[in-house]
């Protein structure tokens, strides 16, 4: 079990996933399939009557990328995990909010989204909410509203990001998580056995994404961990 961590309330506020139907999407295009035959023969004497012969039938599929175009993907539920420790202050920061702010429009109605905001405290400044109009202004308030302050648990971040993926009452077919910071975890690292057990940590963490439904083992996680750093 992952620790319980302050300031977090029960994931019950979290907004139900769409139901599928309700989501307004174009209707598939027609997908024509090209059929040509090839007989063995030409043609066939009225005298005579072969009990079989060959024909070969060649099929080609409509362009893979028209139907990329119209298919939906399978809807989302995903969890930004963003650093706001004193060392992402000023132009950092903003660069922060604008990738979130481009991930917040560009998720459909039926994905949702978290965020969690660490330093040395963790805390999630978003339920999961349904990207519609009302939920992408909601995301992006939370988002203009962060400040900077603290060290930088990175482990404590991710730990608070798995959690809200695993203790969801709805769950959408998909699930993953984003980490944006600019550097590694300071919390108990000012030494060298001190960065070496912060690493660790994390990776603890990142083994404890739990397996796909139906899997009896714990090789493939359900969720995924894309992390981005920058330099300080």
């Amino acid at each position: 079990m992952l620790p319980l961590l302050p300031n977090f309330p029960t994931f019950e506020d979290d907004e139900e996933p769409l139901i599928p139907s309700s989501i307004n999407r174009p209707p598939p295009p027609t997908a024509i399939v090209a059929i040509e035959t090839f007989p063995e023969f030409a043609a066939i004497a009225a005298a005579s009557s072969p009990s079989s012969f060959a024909v070969l039938i060649k099929a080609r599929a409509p362009p893979l990328s028209t139907l990329r175009r119209h298919d939906g993907r399978a809807a989302l539920d995903l969890v930004a995990v963003l650093d706001v420790s004193h060392s992402m202050a000023g132009r950092k920061l903003a660069l922060l909010k604008h990738a979130v702010g481009f991930v917040i429009q560009n998720l459909s109605p039926s994905d949702r989204l978290a965020v969690v905001a660490f330093s040395n405290t963790t805390n999630r400044v978003l339920s999961l909410r349904l990207m519609s109009d009302a939920g992408r202004t909601e995301a992006a308030d939370a988002i203009n509203f962060l400040v900077v302050s603290g060290g930088t648990d990175i482990a404590g971040g991710l730990s608070a990001g798995i959690r809200i993926l695993k203790e969801r009452l709805f769950r959408n077919p998909m699930a993953s998580i984003i980490l944006l910071s600019d550097g590694i975890d300071t919390m108990d690292c000012f030494s060298l056995a001190g960065r070496r057990r912060s690493s660790r940590r994390t990776r603890d963490f990142l083994q404890r994404l739990p397996p796909p439904p139906g899997a009896s083992g714990r090789s493939t996680p359900s969720v995924s961990v894309r992390t981005t750093t920058r330099p300080s």
